[in-house]
């Protein structure tokens, strides 16, 4: 046996289990790999890579890496455009001829577009596109007489398009895609002129299934400020986010009412934010009967009783996120939750009352903690499975907790532990050789063990990670 072993080096290893050795390294350590010997520079090239092309100066994209790129075979999957300023430059056109057709994502981040039909070459070379993001970009309105459709591109393959802080003109470059995600951060201050570009691009979205508007508060306003013609509207949305920070004193309330009508058939996950008006409660609950995932933004719920008197139960929600709501009374909160009785995922905050959420959803199997949550041990469960702990301050007592919990820790079935904030001591390891035996995965902020002398390699089928921030502890099965 040992014969053979001395005969067998890490080169006679498959290229496939190289590959996934290798996709574990950083860029700067692939790079130094990739020079190791030709096999591993061959393995390298066909992994995914990530491009970024810095836009410093117009002479930068004349220095000599640009070469480098040409004479590549590097299987690049992401290009990503920093400072981009739009020319015809033939050199440039050739990185995205040669390297495009493998590109599935494209970000450019502050890019001043002054050409139409430039970046529409650009875009034409890679049909194979599922992401595209534009970030903090504009055209200073040079789109106005510059636009020619039968010169935009057929991305055929292009999902999902993400447009933060830049020109609602960018838009019209994939009027003639069908994307199924749009997610939209707009400038602080949106223009009539930016709410009918956004309309007209949605008049053309068939397969549109995911809208995403994020701290668009002067944007809804202007939004929503006439009626939505939803006859033209040519998709129905199954995930919907609106984001806080606009003012409900401001928006009109029956066409924002009627375009969450027009999609509450549809509709399978909502994110919605702020202080809502209660008859916004009382419609979601009411109409959104496919609903299965609810998240609040940040803000309160109705502090008054009455309202939860004529809230209509909600029971397909199963995932509930609070984490953000604050300033809710523990009646309102209690008599919340009565009203979504089948929820088996909940994220929550601190100061959340745990002894309620215990009591109430009694089919809760997996309870996210977000931040510091000091009442740990007032969880009292029969049903959950997972729980993930945002921070800790104080170790609860693990005996107490399993007890109080039989599914969780007793019968051991708790999945995955997340102890990011603790200080681990020889009590702390004791108790998790004790009650994890059979969880899947562990992890701990590694700074935790800085004065810990305790060692896990007694403990049952751990397998010790370091990670950037946490130790992760693999248990196998």
């Amino acid at each position: 046996m040992e014969a053979i072993n001395k005969e067998i080096t890490v080169h006679h290893l498959p290229d496939e289990i190289v590959a996934k050795i290798l996709s574990f390294l950083n860029v700067k350590s692939l790079k130094a790999a990739a020079l190791t010997c030709k096999k591993w520079n061959e393995i390298s090239s066909r992994m995914d890579w990530k491009l970024i092309l810095k836009f410093g100066s117009k002479k930068e994209i004349e220095e000599p890496w640009v070469d480098v790129i040409f004479k590549s075979n590097r299987n690049f999957k992401s290009i990503r455009c920093v400072n981009y300023i739009e020319m015809r430059n033939i050199r440039l056109m050739k990185i995205f001829e040669k390297h495009g057709g493998r590109i599935q994502k494209l970000v450019m981040d502050s890019g001043e577009f002054r050409n139409f039909i430039i970046f529409c070459d650009i875009l034409s070379f890679m049909p194979n596109l599922k992401e595209v993001s534009i970030m903090n970009s504009n055209t200073r309105g040079r789109f106005a007489n510059n636009f020619f459709e039968d010169h935009l591109p057929h991305l055929q393959k292009l999902g999902r398009l993400k447009l933060v802080r830049s020109d609602f003109e960018l838009m019209k470059y994939f009027k003639k895609t069908q994307i199924n995600s749009f997610e939209i951060c707009p400038k602080n201050h949106s223009k009539e002129h930016d709410v009918q570009i956004f309309l007209d691009f949605l008049t053309n979205q068939n397969n549109l299934k995911c809208l995403m508007l994020q701290y668009s508060g002067h944007f809804l306003v202007e939004l929503f400020r006439i009626p939505i013609a939803t006859v033209n509207i040519p998709f129905k949305l199954k995930e919907l986010y609106l984001s806080p920070y606009y003012n409900y004193e401001t928006l009109d309330h029956s066409n924002f009412m009627n375009f969450l009508e027009f999609h509450s058939d549809t509709v399978e996950k909502l994110e919605i934010g702020y202080s809502l008006p209660d008859f916004v409660f009382e419609f979601i609950f009411a109409k959104s009967r496919r609903l299965t995932s609810l998240t609040f933004f940040s803000g309160e719920f109705p502090n008054d009783l009455s309202l939860y008197e004529r809230l209509e139960v909600n029971p397909n929600i199963k995932i509930l996120d609070v984490s953000n709501v604050i300033d809710t009374s523990e009646d309102a909160l209690k008599e919340f939750f009565k009203h979504v009785p089948n929820v088996e995922m909940l994220r929550a905050g601190y100061p959340t009352d745990l002894h309620i959420v215990s009591n109430v959803l009694t089919r809760l199997t997996h309870l996210e903690l977000c931040e510091y949550s000091p009442n740990v041990n007032q969880i009292k469960s029969q049903s959950l499975q997972s729980i993930t702990i945002g921070g800790l301050d104080v170790i609860p007592d693990w005996k107490e907790f399993a007890a109080d919990n039989p599914n969780l820790l007793t019968s051991m079935k708790l999945h995955h532990l997340d102890l990011p904030v603790i200080r681990v001591d020889a009590k702390v390891c004791k108790a998790l050789r004790e009650n994890t035996k059979h969880m899947k995965s562990l992890r701990i902020n590694k700074e935790s063990f800085a004065n810990c002398q305790e060692s896990f390699t007694d403990m049952h089928n751990f397998q010790v990670k370091k990670c950037a921030m946490k130790l992760e502890i693999t248990i196998s099965n």
